[in-house]
């Protein structure tokens, strides 16, 4: 008999885990707690997110600031196993708000300023990811 874990890894199915921090500049309010900020949505300079209601309104400054937890190949002996990956940082303005209901809102967040290389890598980043899978599912269909 084949075993799961002869054929499948565990970590093919794991999904990009980003930790979103979340700065109102208009209100000085925050987010800092990453588990409650959830991207959802990446557009051509805009993105999408789900996140505790009441956070803004239409119009507010915000800066977002997004990083990835280190993989074990790029931490040095020294570094904590937590240890985060800046990936971009984006001042924008609050361009549309959904209320979604069970105190969250979809925000979509117009990008002012930022890196274009921080921003093309992160669209890199979801592009490979994105390939992996349909090569998965190719694979699986034989």
């Amino acid at each position: 008999m084949i075993k799961a874990d002869e054929v499948f890894n565990a970590n093919d199915f794991e999904s990009i885990r980003l930790h979103i921090y979340f700065s109102n500049t208009t209100t000085r309010t925050e987010i800092r707690d990453p588990k409650k900020n959830e991207l959802v949505e990446i557009g051509d300079k805009w993105l999408v997110f789900e996140l505790p209601s009441k956070c803004c309104a239409k119009q507010h400054s915000v800066l977002i600031e997004i990083t990835r937890s280190s993989k074990k190949s790029e931490r040095g002996p020294k570094d904590k196993p937590d240890k985060e990956i800046d990936l971009l940082s984006v001042t924008g303005k609050v361009h549309h708000v959904q209320d979604l209901g069970e105190d969250r809102w979809r925000v979509t967040i117009e990008c002012v300023q930022f890196d274009e290389t921080e921003w093309t890598s992160l669209l890199n980043m979801y592009s490979s990811r994105q390939a992996e899978i349909e090569q998965f599912f190719a694979a699986v269909k034989g």
